[in-house]
């Protein structure tokens, strides 16, 4: 049960028990004030960790996407230069990976 009080709501909580045979109620009061600035905090560090973990995920995905994608734009550019009149670029990818393998089919 939640009463109003002078320093904000109160919760009492009466719980029936039995001790040597006889019975009592044990009642416990305790301010809401306290629980809600918990909560509150507990909230705060929440959204403050989620945004945190969203954009250090997001720095690592953008760092980690560049360097996947370079031997691609190394590709490329060589790839480009290649012309009926140059002939003389080659690919120089040595990576054991599909790049790699890819570089390897382009220079046959």
């Amino acid at each position: 049960m939640t009463l109003p009080g002078k320093n904000g709501d109160t919760t009492l909580l009466a719980l029936p028990q039995n001790y040597n045979s006889a019975p009592y109620v044990l009642v416990l009061q305790g301010s809401r004030q306290q629980v809600d600035d918990t909560l509150n905090l507990l909230q705060r560090i929440l959204i403050l960790s989620m945004v945190t973990f969203t954009v250090l995920s997001a720095l690592g995905a953008w760092f980690l996407t560049g360097r996947v994608l370079q031997p691609i734009e190394q590709i490329s550019d060589t790839v480009r230069r290649i012309t009926a009149r140059d002939l003389s670029q080659r690919l120089r990818i040595d990576s054991p990976d599909e790049i790699g393998r890819l570089a390897g089919t382009l220079t046959i």
